[in-house]
């Protein structure tokens, strides 16, 4: 009965839904991203008048295998861009990780031979996030339940159990592949890897004349796989795992082409990373000054505005009060009707440049903020945002 309650504790204990949450956005973003750069060669990919055409394959499990149009095509490729944003972002997440991996299986199916290792675990990392509650947290849904006064979710542990386990068993086969071969073994694999032409960034066949460096490369990467797949269960040595990895994978995306592999065996590490590291360093990212927002607190709207900029407050740098409630002059409180302010020691921002400033500190806003400072960004803003502030009482009932 002890054993049953250890694995129920194990697989099934509630836990805080953020590491997932944001291991579900690096997720969506390399998927996003990755199709996006694709965009000028989907033709060329994808369709019957492309590299593949559709007579050279026998049979494929993808509906694009019998898309001769290449308006299906694009249509598909379209529905998986906006899936993947909506993943990335966390609205109806359950919907769009499904979709999401659908049409990513689809696409790989449709051509492997544009296909790296990268992309498999790409694929199947989207798998678990299609069947796991990914959207609890860092997302639109988790804010559209905030305002609704529901509690944050908590996620059982086999969301994120069955990832580890997943980049565990990665990490640890790809180093022992490596164990039976020659050059692995002599140390001498790093210098063949580095001076092939069609991998390798820039040749080094100098390596040759400092041949203890490549022991020391091919070696350090063999042990490295072969031991980081353990290190990362346990507390002590996780982040320096992760430290590790992530310095290995930089090193090779520097020196080789290998398409994403390296980015997304990075993300995949970091799903390791517990509630208290991440928070530690969100507080690293934030620890310097903190700023004081002033809003209206008669003002239902302004209300569930401010729920929303505390859920994405992870740095924790606003101190939020109801001006209603402070000593401020008259002359002020007229202003401070109209818009909110964003007060530091220096300097007093007010409507739409206070959300600027903000979107500035809180990084789901960091992709708007090149937007913002467009030339007539202030201009234009600034309209809008007094628009919404005339009509802010009727949007939310008091």
């Amino acid at each position: 009965m002890k054993i049953l309650n250890k694995l129920y504790a194990i697989f099934f204990e509630k836990e805080n839904a953020e590491p997932l949450g944001l291991f579900r956005i690096l997720v969506g973003i390399c998927i996003f991203v990755t199709f996006l750069l694709d965009a000028p060669f989907i033709a060329d990919y994808y369709s019957n008048e492309g590299y593949m055409p559709l007579s050279q394959i026998p049979f494929a499990f993808s509906i694009l295998q019998y898309a001769s149009s290449v308006e299906i095509i694009y249509a598909a490729y379209v529905l998986l861009l906006i899936a993947a944003f909506f993943l990335t972002i966390g609205y109806k997440t359950r919907m769009a990780s499904i979709v999401t991996f659908l049409l990513l299986l689809l696409f790989h199916e449709r051509n492997s031979l544009i296909l790296t290792s990268g992309d498999t675990l790409l694929r199947v990392l989207s798998f678990y996030l299609m069947i796991a509650n990914s959207g609890a947290a860092y997302s639109v849904d988790s804010i559209k339940r905030k305002l609704k006064g529901k509690e944050t979710k908590l996620v059982p542990k086999w969301n994120r159990l069955l990832i580890k386990y997943q980049v565990s068993i990665f990490y640890f086969f790809a180093g022992f592949s490596k164990t039976p071969g020659t050059n692995w073994r002599n140390g001498t694999a790093v210098y063949y890897a580095l001076n092939n032409p069609n991998f390798a960034r820039f040749l080094m066949p100098w390596l040759q004349k400092v041949p203890i460096l490549v022991n020391i490369m091919s070696w350090g990467a063999l042990i490295t796989e072969l031991s980081v797949p353990f290190l990362l269960w346990f507390a002590r040595a996780r982040i320096i795992a992760i430290a590790i990895v992530i310095i290995l994978q930089l090193i090779i995306f520097a020196t080789m082409s290998i398409g994403t592999f390296q980015i997304i065996s990075i993300i995949s590490v970091l799903i390791f990373l517990e509630k208290t590291e991440i928070d530690a360093f969100w507080n690293w990212l934030g620890r310097r000054k903190k700023y004081q927002l002033l809003y209206d607190g008669s003002c239902e709207f302004c209300k569930k505005c401010l729920v929303v900029i505390q859920s994405m407050d992870v740095m924790k740098k606003f101190e939020h009060a109801d001006f209603r409630q402070q000593k401020i002059p008259s002359s002020q409180r007229k202003n401070l009707e109209r818009q909110i302010w964003l007060v530091t020691p220096k300097k007093t921002y007010k409507g739409f440049f206070a959300f600027r400033k903000m979107a500035m500190l809180m990084p789901a806003l960091w992709i708007i903020v090149p937007l913002l400072y467009l030339p007539f960004a202030g201009t234009i803003g600034t309209k809008i945002y007094n628009y919404i502030s005339c009509k802010r009482f009727q949007f939310c009932k008091t």
